[in-house]
């Protein structure tokens, strides 16, 4: 990342850095995202998942387990296998991410899988005292 004159590194958090002056996150050689600090309207913090995947992998856990009684086994294993496959699968797909949002334009979002939440709060308030310094 070039910095601007007078520029400052203040805190990174994996591939987002941020300055005195702006928000940066490159998405490899070709595409680099920057937000200036006060062009933020809001900062989130959240889990992303899929509950969809859970609700229907129970369900044909439940379909599963009902048609092997009956004389359907093979379509109940199947539907029961199904059904777990799904619901590790909405446990492999949640995301811990970090959401910066200008006054327009794109949403700067990290995934932050493995950095700890007293980190990600930290990184937090570091972008809130930057931009309050910013003033």
């Amino acid at each position: 990342m070039t910095l601007l004159e007078n520029e400052v590194i203040l805190d990174s958090l994996a591939s987002v850095q941020l300055t005195n002056y702006r928000i940066t996150k490159e998405y490899g050689k070709s595409y680099k995202l920057s937000i200036f600090l006060e062009k933020i309207s809001s900062i989130e913090a959240a889990y992303k998942s899929k509950p969809y995947l859970i609700l229907i992998g129970i369900l044909l856990i439940i379909i599963g387990l009902y048609l092997a009684n009956d004389n359907i086994q093979e379509f109940g294993i199947f539907s029961v296998i199904v059904g777990i496959v799904l619901i590790i699968a909405y446990f492999r797909t949640r995301k811990n991410i970090l959401r910066v949002s200008p006054d327009g334009g794109t949403n700067l979002d990290l995934a932050v899988k493995g950095v700890s939440n007293e980190r990600v709060e930290e990184f937090i308030t570091n972008i809130q005292r930057a931009k309050q310094e910013k003033k």
